[in-house]
Formats: structure tokens, sequence, C-alpha cells
């Protein structure tokens, strides 16, 4: 997801997304309509297929930026079912990266989520163990993240539980 003044999957999968509120902005090289700003309230994009594998190792890129710390849990991505069972990446009300899913088995970063600049924020789903990295550095790992409960939908900019209400404030691009 590029997001080249669309939500068009360009993996050739066929995922495109559907933009409810977020509105195309300026991005992290000041090109015009290449990334999405999302309000902190309602704003996402929803796919209607799983993008997240539920089995084997993965990696996920996305690039964030959020100017202020928003109150609560914050959500850049996430993918899952109806219940607390999502996997996520985001951060907490204080500023900790969170990295995983469900009630027990998520993690948080050993690092503060950097606010006012953007940031590529990678996790490497390991067989035995877990990276996360923040801009290329290795900044946490962990042996309990695991795949997506099941094979629900992706949610950018929102907890795939909308009842929780983890809306991201600021922007996102280029999730691979």
């Amino acid at each position: 997801y590029p997001f080249n003044g669309n939500a068009n999957d360009e993996s050739g999968h066929d995922n495109n997304g559907t933009v409810n509120g977020a509105t195309l902005a300026i991005d992290r090289f000041g090109d015009t309509n290449r990334t999405y700003d999302f309000d902190g309230i309602n704003d996402s994009i929803a796919t209607s297929k799983t993008t997240i594998p539920t089995t084997g190792d993965y990696s996920i890129s996305i690039w964030t930026y959020a100017p202020t710390l928003a109150s609560g849990h914050r959500a850049a991505l996430s993918q899952g079912g109806t219940s607390v069972d999502s996997t996520y990446i985001g951060h907490d009300g204080s500023g900790g990266l969170r990295v995983g899913g469900g009630s027990n088995w998520h993690w948080n970063a050993d690092t503060t989520y950097p606010l006012g600049q953007w940031h590529q924020l990678t996790v490497v789903k390991g067989s035995d163990n877990s990276k996360f990295y923040i801009d290329g550095i290795l900044t946490s790992s962990s042996s309990q993240y695991r795949n997506p409960i099941n094979s629900g939908s992706m949610l950018i900019g929102n907890n795939q539980n909308n009842f929780l209400n983890e809306w991201w404030k600021g922007k996102i691009d280029d999730i691979r």
C-alpha cells in the first residue's frame, strides 16, 4: 500500500482499501496526495481480505507520523476478529510502542514512540523470536508474538475492533 493517490493494493493481490474519512496528504518526501492523514476520531481504511499471514514467518513495515500523543491506545494497523483478539501495531497513551494482539500476547516495545517525525515501524515475525525495529534499529524482541488469531481483514488507522476506539491520529504511509 504505497498510497499513490489512492488506497489500492499494488502487490498484485487485489486487496484494495476502502477509505473511510482519511484524507490524502503530503508524505515524508514532500509529495502531495501520497499518504493518508487520520483524525484520531473515526478515520480508517478497510480491506476486505486477509493481508497479514495467519501462519509462517513474515514481516510488516509501516511508515507512521504522530504529531502529538493522543490519549489511550492507538493502532496504526490491525487485523483480526471481532473480540479483543486482533494483531496490531501502535502506541499506548504514554507513548510506548505496542505490537501484538489479544489480551495476553502483546508486547510493549522498550522504547517510546518519537512524536513529530516520520518513523518506519517494522515487525519481523520469526518461528522462535520476533523482532521490532524503529527506523531500521532493533528496539525489542519477543518470543510471545504470534500470527494473527484468525484471518479477518486488515484495518488501517484503528484496531480491528472498532469498539476499542484506538483511532490513529496522524499520517500513515507505505505499508508492506
